[in-house]
């Protein structure tokens, strides 16, 4: 890695965020929990990496901690009643062609590993109002997205959601792991 690493920010820590059907399922329980699974993976690969948070309520500051960092990924979870279910990768307006890549390979993974559905078949949502990612992209972070990991409206015990999140964070993790080996850093 040429920067310091992999940032990882598990979306709305210190608010509830989405709620599902079941009320133990919210965004903020499994974004924290998806990112801290995620991190002991990638320390076990001796992959460079750290948990950044927000302070307050300034998404765009939450966006700048991104200069420095070799990727910056904010996890995320959704609600959307009556919707068809997918994951996906967003990205900002003035996303560098290396985020749109490798989101496209992570949803491709997680497409072919766990049988998800994709937004728009390629999994890459393009969003021009979300401060978090404008502001990770105007620094000098090559890499920056933020995955919306699963839809929390199925009637699932809390138990077998939280399976479902850990072998989807399994392959988000191989997808990391595979992009700094095959790239040499």
């Amino acid at each position: 890695m040429k920067g310091k690493g992999i940032a990882l920010n598990p979306g709305h820590l210190g608010t509830v965020g989405a709620i599902g059907i079941n009320p133990e399922i919210t965004e903020e329980y499994f974004a924290k929990m998806q990112v801290s699974f995620l991190k002991s993976i990638l320390d076990a690969a001796s992959l460079k990496n750290e948990i950044i948070v927000q302070s307050g309520n300034d998404l765009t500051a939450l966006g700048r901690q991104a200069a420095g960092y070799d990727m910056f990924l904010s996890f995320h979870f959704n609600a959307a009643v009556k919707k068809e279910i997918y994951s996906c990768f967003l990205v900002g307006t003035k996303t560098r062609q290396t985020s749109i890549d490798f989101g496209m390979k992570l949803m491709q993974n997680l497409q072919i590993k766990t049988d998800c559905k994709l937004y728009n078949n390629d999994g890459i949502m393009r969003v021009t109002k979300v401060s978090v990612l404008n502001s990770a992209n105007r620094t000098n972070c090559p890499i920056v997205g933020l995955i919306e990991s699963e839809f929390i409206d199925d009637e699932i015990s809390k138990d077998d959601f939280t399976i479902k999140i850990q072998k989807k964070t399994i392959v988000i993790a191989e997808t990391i792991i595979n992009h700094f080996r095959f790239r040499g850093f």
